[in-house]
């Protein structure tokens, strides 16, 4: 793929709104003296933008797409996965994971080939594929095992993909076990919405009861307890019903 990087850059700096063209403006200058580690962060800090999400997936194609080779893998990843959150049409995610799964070596940097995996399952997870998405988490999980000092962005992505699988399977002990995996790896206040935390913290407390396998609720006691999890379960009385129970 060739793409000229300077006559893209100048034609989307002057097209893009205001307070975006400071930033592509800092990006131009790091890109032509190959800074790369400020250059990662400056693409972090555009994608962070709050107007950026229009211009993301052509900004990857035709900008990260030229230099990705100089990036550290796991932030290419990281990258790709959230412009992929700006498509809509499912083959196109699909496509756009799929190839950037394929252009990460899992020899070389393994942590990045778990994220970009665990990132597509749980694209194929959404469309419906259960059985592609339960092959991609069984790799998933063998390679993280693997894995020495994996980084939380990493546990999360598979812990976080495998309990939504087996939530959908409503399969209660092993999305309980996934769901508090998940949690480990996250900041509840920053990482979650409001909503999905509610969520979380309801849907522990079905698999707690209905799990055939639960016998020990001492980790979720501690999640209930020490989590922010807990203050906005107790808005639908969940974190109470729980400490009922757990007593």
């Amino acid at each position: 793929m060739t793409i000229d990087v300077d006559l893209y850059l100048s034609k989307t700096v002057s097209t893009a709104p205001a307070e975006l063209q400071p930033i592509l403006e800092k990006i131009r200058k790091l890109h032509s003296k190959k800074l790369w580690h400020q250059l990662t962060l400056a693409t972090f800090e555009f994608l962070d933008h709050p107007l950026s999400p229009p211009f993301q997936v052509d900004f990857f194609e035709n900008f990260v797409r030229e230099f990705e080779a100089k990036l550290n893998a796991l932030k290419l990843v990281d990258i790709g996965v959230r412009t992929s959150k700006q498509l809509s049409d499912p083959n196109a995610i699909l496509e756009f994971l799929s190839s950037l799964r394929s252009r990460i070596d899992q020899t070389a940097d393994p942590a990045a080939y778990i994220l970009a995996l665990a990132s597509l399952a749980h694209a194929k997870l959404a469309f419906g594929d259960l059985v592609g998405t339960k092959t991609d988490i069984d790799e998933c999980l063998k390679l993280l095992d693997n894995l020495e000092g994996a980084e939380r962005i990493v546990s999360a992505a598979v812990y976080g993909v495998a309990a939504d699988y087996y939530k959908a399977k409503a399969d209660y002990a092993p999305y309980y076990k996934n769901s508090l995996l998940y949690l480990a790896c996250v900041d509840p206040d920053t990482q979650m919405e409001p909503q999905e935390r509610l969520e979380r913290a309801h849907d522990l407390a079905v698999s707690a009861l209905l799990g055939d396998t639960i016998y020990n609720f001492g980790e979720l006691r501690i999640v209930v307890d020490t989590q922010p999890l807990s203050a906005y379960a107790s808005d639908i009385g969940v974190s109470r019903r729980l400490t009922l129970f757990l007593d």
